[in-house]
């Protein structure tokens, strides 16, 4: 479009707001009102644009009545000035509340809507190019003197206008602000936000016919131009005014595809939907709730009615909504319904589960390795490896489908360990298995071990004898032999499938005092293997030996206190002391262990135990860990008789008594009554002075 088409619009719209302040003067009864949508504030910050209703009317200066021209008869109305007008409304903003995301949002949108009202308007002027010219209102000029020869058209001032903004800012509409201007006298009385009709008895412009109201708004955010028929209704009069004028939003739409509720929908799908009667162009927005609060994604104008959109956009495993949006000149037309969909999730967290724990027992070939289920997985890939940075690979399955997968006995190695892992994969993409690799080991022959207890040679064991020796690696059982002869014909202990390196002999396989060999075999699967050494030998710890009891001897005098005596028998580790009141031992009156490295071989009676002539038996037995033995020739039994331990005949036992008895001539006497003259002797006459010592009286 030339120069002249842009002069040609601006000159429309200075004439038509200048004919309308005009008319409001020479109407005096005009109150009606029309809502018009003023610019955003200009982007460096000045002030707004000069509101167009708040500007003062101007006094038009009137000429003299031209001469009649031929052809042209015109007449000349009086022109009176109307009542001042009231201050325009206050700003308002259309969205209260939105976000400045949402706002920026609406703002591009209604960019987009303004580029193509402004196409739809330089189509429009490109149409009418051969009807009748269009004449522009020069500044200064009222309409009686319009057509006054020799007024020379004055060329539109471009400075401020620029292709995307059409007017530039102070002429874009926006949602933001409005006002409002005095109807037209004489004019229909018009919604701001409905289109004015091609009959409206407002003129359409000062050079044609009736083309609309001539009515500048907008419809929201959606639109730039309802009314664009009287836009060009005084520029092209009746030519295009009455079909510009008739124009609407897209018509009702459905959308197609992803259908609502799809679940599985891929990360990058396309989506498709009906053609909507009068659209122009469509945008696809999806948002993470149906009410569209925040919109996550935006396309950008498109013209066909399916859009694919571009990876990264989408996350695996989302819920969310999609709709259209189908624009014109006149408006936006969002889709009839909102619809939900989810995107397909990658493969879900899963587990090795045999052989999964690395350094378990060795496996017999073929070896079959399992895994949990992944959610969503399409397939597994499987690799098997000599190393745990999977260089050396073994095998690699990629297409499995199955949870499980069984290595051929020939592609493993006896004694040998392999590292495996699993990964998980479909579309969207792919996980490893936890752990992230694991080993297990083929099964060879058992490894070798020795035989640890008892010691080679060991001798005095006790029964029972623990015999131990170290696992073998591999070994699944072992087997134990043990024989009184090295080349183990004669054998006491022959025991197979043992699975722990410990057996225990006990007196139901072996004998006290006797020398025995033993060995240990390791078998599994695969072959068996001996102990290192081959055998080994020990002695086991005879019982106690023979011994007898000694004072006081079998029927012999006991006098108070009464010591017990008897011999000491080899091996033994515990003596057991009986005193009864029958020789059957039915009465037993006491029991006294004694234990010969502390007590020795003797024990003495308490006296509060025995009565004064009376006959009592008594016996002993020596025991070990082997076993138990009575002393030959028991039980013994002595009477009891009371001690005479006044050896100085003065009638008291005191220390008196003690030194006479040291000063008698050897043999010394049978204080004791027990038929022996011994040191047991000096000891009772101790005890009894002791015994009969007066308590201590007063001390400090």
């Amino acid at each position: 479009m030339g120069r002249l088409g842009w002069a040609i619009i601006l000159g429309s719209l200075l004439g038509a707001i200048l004919f309308g302040i005009i008319q409001r003067g020479c109407s005096a009864g005009a109150d009606g009102s029309r809502i018009v949508v003023l610019p955003d504030q200009p982007a460096d910050g000045a002030a707004p644009a000069q509101s167009i209703a708040a500007a003062p009317a101007p006094t038009p200066t009137l000429a003299p009545p031209p001469e009649p021209v031929a052809g042209r008869p015109r007449a000349v109305a009086p022109i009176t000035r109307n009542q001042p007008r009231a201050a325009p409304e206050p700003v308002q903003r259309v969205n209260e509340g939105e976000t400045p995301e949402q706002a920026e949002a609406r703002r591009n949108q209604m960019r987009e809507d303004r580029r193509i009202a402004l196409e739809n308007m330089r189509r429009n002027l490109q149409q009418g190019a051969g009807t009748t010219p269009r004449r522009t209102i020069p500044a200064g000029v009222t309409p009686q003197n319009l057509d006054q020869p020799n007024i020379p058209a004055p060329q539109p001032d471009l400075s401020n206008f620029t292709p995307d903004g059409a007017f530039g800012q102070e002429f874009m509409p926006t949602a933001d602000r409005r006002i409002s201007i005095p109807a037209q006298s004489g004019s229909s009385s018009q919604s701001s936000s409905a289109p004015s009709s091609g009959s409206s008895a407002a003129p359409g412009g000062l050079s044609g016919g009736s083309g609309g109201s001539g009515d500048v708004v907008t419809s929201g955010s959606g639109g730039f131009i309802t009314n664009p028929g009287g836009n060009n209704g005084g520029n092209n009069g009746g030519n295009n005014g009455g079909n510009n004028g008739a124009a609407t939003a897209p018509g009702a739409f459905l959308l197609t595809s992803p259908a609502n509720n799809a679940a599985g929908v891929p990360l990058s799908p396309t989506f498709s939907w009906q053609a909507a009667a009068g659209a122009t162009s469509y945008r696809v927005q999806i948002a993470a709730s149906s009410a569209f609060s925040t919109i996550l994604f935006q396309s950008g104008s498109l013209t066909a009615t399916s859009f694919t959109l571009p990876a990264g956009v989408l996350e695996p495993g989302a819920s969310l909504f999609w709709r259209v949006v189908a624009s014109n000149a006149v408006g936006p037309t969002n889709s009839g319904a909102v619809f939900a969909f989810s995107t397909a999730a990658g493969p879900g967290a899963f587990a090795m589960t045999s052989p999964a724990v690395s350094g378990g027992p060795a496996l017999v070939a073929p070896v079959t390795l399992t895994w949990s289920p992944s959610a969503n997985a399409a397939t597994y890939i499987l690799t098997v490896a000599r190393d745990a940075a999977f260089t050396d690979i073994v095998l690699t399955e990629a297409t499995l489908a199955s949870t499980s997968f069984t290595i051929p006995a020939g592609a493993l190695q006896e004694g040998a360990t392999y590292f495996w892992k699993v990964v998980a994969a479909n579309a969207v993409g792919a996980v490893a298995a936890t752990p992230a690799a694991a080993t297990f080991r083929i099964l060879g022959p058992p490894g070798d071990f020795t035989l640890v207890s008892p010691a080679p040679s060991a001798a005095d064991l006790f029964i029972p004898v623990p015999l131990a020796w170290t696992p073998s690696p591999d070994a699944a059982t072992y087997r134990v032999e043990v024989a009184t002869d090295p080349a183990f014909t004669n054998r006491v202990v022959n025991v197979g499938n043992l699975t722990t390196p410990t057996f225990l002999l006990t007196a139901e396989h072996i004998q006290p005092g006797t020398t025995y060999h033993w060995r240990v075999t390791a078998i599994n699967a695969v072959d068996v293997r001996g102990s290192t050494p081959g055998s080994a030998s020990f002695s086991t710890l005879p019982g106690p030996g023979e011994f007898a009891l000694v004072a006081p001897g079998d029927g012999g005098t006991g006098t108070r206190p009464v010591t017990l005596k008897w011999q000491e028998s080899t091996g033994a580790l515990l003596y057991t002391v009986e005193l009864a009141s029958n020789a059957s031992f039915t009465n037993i009156i006491a029991t006294q262990l004694v234990i010969p490295l502390i007590d020795g071989t003797s024990w003495t009676i308490p006296d509060n135990l025995l009565e004064l002539n009376k006959t009592y038996f008594w016996r002993v037995s020596a025991e070990n860990i082997v076993g138990r033995r009575q002393a030959i020739v028991s039980p013994f039994s002595f009477p009891v008789r009371q001690a005479d331990y006044d050896v100085n005949r003065d009638g008291a036992v005191n220390v008196r008594d003690l030194y006479a008895f040291h000063a008698l001539p050897n043999p010394k006497p049978d204080l004791n009554l027990d038929g022996v003259a011994d040191d047991n002797d000096r000891l009772g006459l101790r005890a009894a002075i002791r015994r009969d010592e007066p308590a201590d009286v007063g001390g400090n």
